[in-house]
């Protein structure tokens, strides 16, 4: 066994080939396969793509996308920052390339993108948004069902469509089912917490 360290100098699809010599005894030398490793000694890059403003419904849709010269982007961690409050991670280690953001009205969110590539290199950090947008006031969220301020009558309603006592129409955080989640959801929204989930 060995091992090689490659030099700093080293740049990104630089290819160092091995093989062995295998000799038992006083045989002839047995050539093993040759080896390839390509190197990849380069950050990705990535952002989240422009979003349009003010959002007129919530969840909206949050997009990204990245390059890599080399081994091709991993994952992705995007971060959020909400009214010009400290960036948090939002999502860590997606491959997807967007997801639903559920934002409260009258709220401002920035978004930007980190990338790690498939041999570990991550992309460097950020202190600014790649974009932002604004949820309108008047902006609709699936807790206002047919457009009206939440109430016990809507919650009433979820119930009876998780129970399947009723067309499941109002999938309110969008996973596909109308279930407890929904009911939370629609509950919270209804005491004013917001359209979102404890």
């Amino acid at each position: 066994m060995f091992s090689v360290k490659p030099k700093d100098t080293i740049t990104t699809g630089t290819q160092i080939t091995n093989q062995a010599s295998v000799v038992f005894d006083t045989n002839a030398p047995i050539l093993t396969p040759t080896w390839l490793n390509t190197m990849d000694v380069t950050a990705p890059g990535s952002a989240v793509q422009a979003l349009s403003s003010p959002q007129t419904s919530t969840p909206f849709t949050v997009s990204w996308a990245g390059t890599d010269t080399g081994s091709g982007i991993s994952s992705y961690q995007i971060w959020v920052s909400d009214n010009a409050g400290p960036f948090t991670k939002w999502i860590d280690q997606t491959a997807a390339p967007s997801a639903l953001y559920f934002g409260q009205t009258g709220h401002t969110y920035g978004f930007y993108s980190i990338a790690t590539d498939k041999v570990g290199n991550v992309q460097p950090g950020k202190s600014v948004a790649d974009t932002s947008t604004t949820v309108s006031p008047t902006a609709i969220t699936p807790c206002e069902i047919n457009q009206a301020a939440p109430s016990l009558a809507d919650v009433q309603l979820i119930i009876n469509q998780a129970l399947g006592l009723a067309t499941a129409a109002n999938d309110v955080n969008g996973d596909g089912v109308v279930n407890v989640v929904d009911i939370q959801i629609e509950v919270n929204a209804t005491l004013g917490l917001g359209c979102v989930a404890n």
